[in-house]
């Protein structure tokens, strides 16, 4: 398994921070991966059960949240 982490700061005092994980050997494109949302200046990417079409996209959209783009 690879993982990268980042430490992203603060939010209501607390740490915050991500992890990308992947297969092994993916140590290179997790980095290409974290470099490229940390540059697009993203607010929020979400996975999973959140993602548009998805049972919990409605979360997301009554809390004010749009879909900007697809990652790829």
């Amino acid at each position: 398994m690879s993982m990268v982490g980042d430490h992203d700061g603060f939010v209501d005092g607390l740490p915050f921070g991500v992890m990308l994980t992947g297969s092994p050997f993916a140590d290179r494109a997790l980095a290409h991966l974290a470099e490229g949302i940390a540059a697009s200046g993203v607010d929020l990417l979400v996975t999973g059960a959140h993602l548009r079409g998805r049972a919990l996209n409605d979360q997301l959209l009554e809390a004010g949240g749009n879909s900007v783009a697809a990652a790829v």
